[in-house]
């Protein structure tokens, strides 16, 4: 994405998950115009599960290039690696060393969507937002929300639970 084609342009991010704060860090880096839309009532409106590696080629560059790569391996912790058959008997394992520590740290979600949300200007995020229908009128994306008011963009994106990104309205 050409940060210069954003210049001056209003950009609506459809959730505030991993996927979703972290495109806004590096938008707002940029000074991008973003808007953060999330369902949750506030940060606090439900404990996500389990834990997640970022792994270095992928999730912990993205943090690099936010600036917060450090804060994410203080939070972080090492993890080791079993090796297992398939009737699940482990074979080996590979314990975390200072060497391979920051391989895969797994952080907590919770912990992970604090430190992205800490990380973005006031007013940024707009909680209890459920997306209910994004439609063009005139070269502007209007966005739905159940009982909220609409909003308007000039360019979408939408941060689907942290698989995958998908872009609307700008070519």
């Amino acid at each position: 994405m050409k940060d210069h084609l954003l210049k001056n342009k209003k950009v609506a991010i459809i959730g505030a998950g991993p996927v979703g704060l972290t495109m806004a860090k590096l938008l707002q880096q940029n000074d991008i115009d973003i808007t953060v839309y999330e369902r949750d009532a506030d940060p606090q409106a439900r404990i996500w599960g389990g834990t997640l590696d970022l792994h270095k080629s992928s999730g912990q560059e993205a943090m690099k290039k936010a600036g917060l790569l450090q804060t994410y391996y203080d939070l972080a912790l090492p993890m080791g690696i079993n090796f297992a058959d398939e009737h699940g008997n482990i074979l080996s394992t590979r314990n975390p060393t200072p060497e391979n520590q920051f391989d895969h740290p797994e952080i907590n979600r919770n912990a992970l969507r604090k430190m992205l949300l800490d990380s973005l200007k006031s007013d940024t995020v707009f909680w209890h937002r459920k997306l209910t229908g994004l439609e063009e009128q005139n070269g502007k994306w209007i966005l739905d929300f159940e009982n909220k008011p609409s909003a308007t963009a000039d360019f979408n994106i939408i941060g689907n639970g942290g698989i995958n990104l998908t872009q609307s309205g700008y070519s």
